[in-house]
């Protein structure tokens, strides 16, 4: 393996750890208050991931831009 996938398989470990403490620190929350609002919390996050991957990721190409 190369240190370029090292260096990936690092870079996809850290993001995901990062997303699981977020997702912890809402579900884990005392001052959420109810069951409801933790999952609202879970959906919030994945809604924000969702669009940060559509800015970031899908519609990021300057040449090919993309109206949504």
């Amino acid at each position: 393996m190369s240190g370029q996938d090292e260096e990936l398989k690092e870079a996809w470990r850290a993001f995901c750890e990062k997303l699981s403490d977020a997702g912890n620190s809402i579900i884990d929350s005392k001052t959420l208050g109810s069951d409801t609002d933790r999952v609202e919390g879970l959906r919030h996050l994945l809604r924000s991931l969702y669009r940060s991957i559509g800015i970031s990721v899908e519609s990021s190409d300057v040449d090919f831009p993309e109206l949504a």
